[in-house]
């Protein structure tokens, strides 16, 4: 059976050039197992083992479980495995998609434009526009293509 963690945790940073900042983020893991205790403990050892190989989360403390998914099958449709809202404007941040994980077991892909800030930034785009006012600014900002990738992306 696959199960579908879904985490979450909140910390003040501690980089030494800056005074402390309240931080907070969200991270979902996949594991195989055959009952929902197992792969609580998998999802366990798994989070102190990317907490030791990994800096992402050097400052975190505790980190909760928000939900954790049985997946007894897809629909061909697909679904919606989670929907996390905040109020208020997104302050920006940082993202990555399969932090340590080798490509023989998962690849991610993204959507990119065709060109770039000199750092390598871009401003994203919606994939799916529900609201018709926003369908004319999204194809008026350029195409973009499935990229494969590391999934860090800069906002």
């Amino acid at each position: 059976m696959l199960f579908l963690g879904h985490f979450s945790f909140a910390y003040e940073s501690r980089m030494a050039s800056r005074r402390a900042e309240p931080w907070h983020g969200h991270f979902t893991a996949l594991a195989e197992a055959r009952n929902v205790d197992a792969a609580l403990e998998k999802f366990g050892a798994l989070i102190h083992e990317f907490a030791e190989k990994n800096d992402l989360l050097d400052d975190v403390e505790e980190i909760y479980l928000d939900s954790c998914i049985e997946v007894s099958s897809i629909p061909r449709t697909g679904f919606i495995g989670q929907v996390n809202l905040q109020e208020g404007d997104s302050p920006g941040g940082i993202s990555t998609t399969l932090p340590r994980t080798a490509e023989k077991h998962a690849v991610s892909y993204h959507l990119e434009p065709e060109s770039e800030e000199a750092d390598g930034s871009y401003e994203p785009w919606p994939f799916v526009v529900l609201k018709k006012k926003k369908a004319k600014a999204a194809r008026t900002k350029g195409a973009s293509k499935a990229k494969k990738g590391t999934g860090r992306g800069k906002k």
